[in-house]
């Protein structure tokens, strides 16, 4: 079977996005008995080696949105709608910034996401039912969404937000290791989808969307 270049570089940024990923869990995990470095290799590349096997059925049956089809089913399974208001309103106090420090495009979504990771599930219960409140007002009144955040109740909300996340983020440290490897994992998926990034260094690209991003929580609202 004779692959064209596209294949080629799919293939290529598939087997090294794996490559990558296991490099790195054997170097934060080297003393583990090997059984056990078996296991967490097998869970934290099974997602990485659906994506080959997807590119791989691409080429195989000639469709080459077999991997985008794939990836995207998988991330409508995974996201929850709630999850996405409630982010909405985290990110959008510093979105602008976020955006004015040249991120690429899926770096954003994975901070608003790591608002459910942040603040716990009883504080993200009650800002999810306040936002729905919110959202049935505005609805009512005839106000869009983008009203609906600039509102003092939108404001509000999204600065309590803001400042919880802030505050759980001093008290765990350890959740910048979590988002380095989302981050990771988001930039690798487009990279696999051949999104245009081929050229781009992806560790780079991650360290800079983390930096830009504690940065600008370490910093605060200033008001």
């Amino acid at each position: 079977m004779e692959l064209q270049p596209e294949d080629k570089i799919r293939i290529h940024q598939a087997r090294k996005a794996l490559l990558r990923k296991l490099y790195k869990v054997l170097q934060v995990n080297r003393k583990l008995p090997e059984d056990q470095a078996i296991a967490l290799m097998e869970a934290e590349t099974s997602a990485l080696f659906d994506q080959l096997f997807s590119v791989y059925e691409g080429i195989v049956t000639h469709n080459p949105h077999a991997v985008k089809s794939k990836v995207h089913a998988r991330k409508r399974t995974q996201q929850n709608s709630r999850t996405e208001h409630v982010g909405r309103f985290f990110i959008h106090v510093m979105e602008q910034k976020l955006h004015d420090s040249n991120l690429h495009a899926s770096v954003i979504p994975v901070l608003a996401r790591s608002v459910s990771l942040m603040i716990g599930v009883e504080a993200y219960n009650l800002f999810q039912e306040k936002i729905f409140r919110l959202i049935d007002f505005a609805e009512t009144h005839g106000f869009d969404y983008d009203q609906m955040l600039a509102s003092k109740p939108g404001q509000d909300i999204m600065k309590t937000i803001f400042k919880l996340y802030r505050s759980e983020m001093k008290k765990s440290p350890a959740i910048a290791e979590k988002l380095r490897n989302r981050l990771d994992e988001a930039l690798v998926e487009c990279s696999i989808r051949d999104e245009g990034i081929d050229d781009i260094n992806i560790e780079e690209e991650v360290e800079k969307g983390l930096q830009a991003f504690v940065r600008l929580i370490q910093k605060g609202l200033g008001t």
